[in-house]
């Protein structure tokens, strides 16, 4: 049985979890119109990132991204790497993953922090996270 190119537990060096947060992008140049884009963000890890969007990016494009993170109250703000970006059933939305970089690390800690506080409000109501 062949395996996925994206997916599976063996490629990921960070946990991540499925959280809504919502956050902004901005394209480092390219073809794509540079204003910044609100876009929902399917899961998160402290090294990258799969968020909803209405643009097409290509792949290996350089953005701007600023999350917000811990109920909205805190903002992670570095740049990302696309790595990969796919036309949903919808066809108007695209699933776009990336690579976090030159994050700061208390930005890094601030991911961390929510992805804990996220599972542990998951162990205390018995709930698996997916």
């Amino acid at each position: 049985m062949g395996r996925s190119n994206h997916s599976g537990l063996e490629r990921r060096r960070f946990r991540r979890i499925s959280r809504n947060f919502v956050a902004r992008v901005l394209p480092l140049g390219g073809d794509v119109e540079s204003a910044w884009n609100i876009v929902f963000i399917r899961n998160i890890s402290k090294g990258g990132v799969l968020f909803s969007s209405d643009k097409a990016y290509k792949q290996g494009m350089l953005l701007w991204i600023s999350i917000n993170v811990l109920d909205s109250q805190s903002q992670v703000k570095c740049k990302a790497k696309v790595i990969r970006c796919q036309a949903t059933v919808e066809s108007q939305i695209f699933d776009v993953a990336v690579e976090l970089r030159e994050i700061r690390p208390e930005d890094s800690k601030l991911i961390e922090r929510s992805i804990d506080d996220y599972l542990n409000k998951l162990g205390e109501l018995g709930v698996q996270p997916e």
